[in-house]
């Protein structure tokens, strides 16, 4: 599968059911910008994040709400969302809020490293091993308690397409040609335990980036040296 490399600014499209009890697990990236949309049908929507209340300004027609969060460091966090609704101005009241847990998850840097990464010119056959790793400072200490892992894909990089690998889904890869790769390291959300991700979460696209790593045979062959007795 070859996937082509664009820049692209991070959207979340999250919709609630404005009158479902159940509470929903929204997963969302560190500093970018997410939109929540509800249900239709009412007069007004009543929005609170972590016991402060939006202003209506704040809010878009139907409800709509764009925000962002951010984390500081590399800490998994969560907010409290809630919401309330009006159906009808004259008379009507507003519905019991539903609160909803936003995680945040903080974006993420990998390194690959290469065990050797360049060979002699005129080798016939080459073999290295790639390891994918975090980045000092980079590692989550609190995983386990959102139940959050981590996919992994290694892909060849040529130009600014990327080649996925077949069946290369760990953070090791045994790679026997020259070239560039890079693996592409995603969150993978739980769908059991205390926070699942349900119908009103998204999958989170990638969040974590990784450096490229080349392998390369451009080593001279060695000239055989002169000889003299002593």
């Amino acid at each position: 599968m070859k996937t082509k490399i664009t820049s692209l600014c991070l959207f979340l499209m999250l919709v609630l059911g404005a009158t479902s009890l159940k509470a929903s697990n929204l997963y969302v990236v560190s500093g970018e910008s997410f939109t929540i949309t509800p249900g239709t049908g009412f007069v007004k929507y009543l929005w609170d994040l972590d016991n402060q209340e939006i202003l209506e300004a704040d809010i878009l027609p139907g409800g709509v709400l764009t925000r962002s969060l951010l984390n500081a460091g590399t800490t998994i966090t969560k907010h409290t969302l809630k919401l309330s609704v009006l159906e009808q101005l004259l008379g009507g009241c507003y519905s019991e809020a539903v609160s909803h847990t936003i995680i945040v998850l903080p974006k993420l840097t990998t390194l690959i490293a290469a065990n050797l990464d360049n060979f002699c010119s005129e080798a016939v056959s080459i073999s290295s091993e790639l390891t994918s790793t975090f980045v000092t400072g980079s590692l989550l200490t609190n995983l386990s308690e959102y139940g959050i892992g981590f996919t992994y894909q290694w892909a060849k990089k040529t130009g600014e397409t990327l080649t996925n690998i077949p069946e290369a889904t760990s953070n090791k890869l045994i790679v026997t040609e020259v070239g560039e790769y890079v693996t592409q390291v995603a969150y993978s959300l739980p769908t059991t335990g205390s926070y699942p991700s349900n119908g009103s979460s998204i999958k989170v696209p990638t969040a974590i980036t990784s450096s490229v790593q080349e392998i390369r045979k451009t080593l001279a062959k060695p000239l055989s040296p002169d000889i003299s007795i002593l």
